[in-house]
């Protein structure tokens, strides 16, 4: 009987173990998840506005909110201008986010205003004249999101326009609630 007991009792213990960590990894899978991406608008640079090169760096604040670290692997992002694809940005940098911190990569939006209007967007010198008519959104992936878990793709979405981008009183814009 003294036996059984201590087996029970062992099985007993090793379950509330295991619930235990599983518990919390899906805790911190949870808050890996909900990865907040803040850009950083009152940060973005216009390195060069013409009518050949439109040159933009936004920093993008990503935010751990987990207990472990995490690491990023890099981004892919299309820029469309007024819905019209017109660049891509890759970036395969290793960047670490301790736990509960942040961390800023930044993405270099680079297009050629020209090469827009050969793909359909008419009237860009117009719109650069008003450049809040110029709607700028990047969509794609955070890549290879991972600490404990791996999470290969993060979506982001973010939409401005030129005018914001280009104002010295702009607010920072979040995902995060």
């Amino acid at each position: 009987k003294g036996s059984i007991a201590l087996i029970v009792t062992l099985i007993g213990v090793g379950l509330l173990i295991v619930g235990g960590v599983g518990g919390y990894l899906l805790n911190q899978y949870r808050k890996l998840t909900d990865f907040c991406v803040k850009y950083l608008i009152t940060r973005a640079k216009v390195n060069s506005l013409a009518l050949t090169k439109i040159d933009i760096t936004l920093p993008i604040q990503l935010e751990n909110k987990s207990d472990l670290t995490a690491t990023v692997d890099g981004y892919e992002l299309d820029i469309l201008v007024n819905d019209v694809k017109v660049s891509e940005a890759y970036s395969n940098k290793f960047v670490e986010i301790n736990p509960k911190g942040y961390s800023i990569i930044d993405v270099n939006i680079l297009f050629n205003p020209l090469q827009v209007l050969q793909i359909g967007l008419a009237n860009i010198a117009d719109l650069l004249n008003n450049r809040e008519q110029v709607k700028i959104k990047i969509t794609g992936n955070i890549i290879g999101l991972k600490s404990v878990i791996k999470i290969k793709k993060f979506p982001v979405t973010y939409e401005t326009n030129l005018a914001e981008l280009t104002s010295d009183s702009g607010e920072d814009e979040s995902t995060c609630e």
